[in-house]
């Protein structure tokens, strides 16, 4: 089963790619869950091997792609469509320094969730702080960023958005 495969399942129908917009937001939500299961495991210096599991599929195959979407559509659409009074530069710049962050210490995390246990408290410390960062981010795009997005984004710039989507995933054939 390839990963666009497994990704397949987590789209309930059709329509919920629809809106790509509504679809971030769950993908957000997603990461909320991960980042509380990174909380779990860095609780604990000897981790169940299934949270683990779950926690370096989601960063290895599922973030990336969520990432991606923020910053080859998402981004560019708002930096074309918002105003200057929306002030949109600031918060895409802090979103655009969380990503670049996420992407230097994702293959460190996933390292370090991959060794075998016990977790030094070192490790439990940066796993953590790895959540948090999340945390914050997702903070910022579902508080400020995708608000503006749904009054300023057109519904062809959501059409093409979800059609951008749907390929990375391998999907567009089979949704479309």
């Amino acid at each position: 089963m390839t990963g666009s495969q497994r990704r397949t399942g987590c789209f309930h129908s059709a329509r919920e790619l629809g809106n790509p917009l509504d679809f971030l937001v769950e993908d957000n939500t997603r990461e909320r869950g991960i980042c509380d299961l990174l909380d779990q495991i860095a609780q604990s210096a000897v981790p169940k091997a299934a949270d683990v599991t779950t926690v370096i599929t989601y960063l290895k195959e599922e973030l990336p792609l969520h990432l991606q979407d923020e910053n080859e559509d998402l981004v560019p659409l708002m930096r074309l469509r918002c105003k200057a009074e929306d002030q949109i530069d600031d918060v895409i710049t802090r979103l655009q320094s969380n990503h670049g962050h996420a992407m230097v210490d994702l293959p460190a995390i996933v390292l370090l969730l991959g060794k075998a246990t016990p977790m030094s408290e070192r490790t439990r410390r940066m796993i953590r702080n790895f959540a948090s960062h999340a945390r914050s981010h997702i903070s910022v795009e579902n508080a400020i960023l995708l608000p503006i997005a749904r009054v300023r984004l057109k519904a062809n710039d959501l059409d093409k958005m979800r059609r951008h989507m749907l390929e990375r995933r391998g999907l567009h054939r089979v949704i479309g």
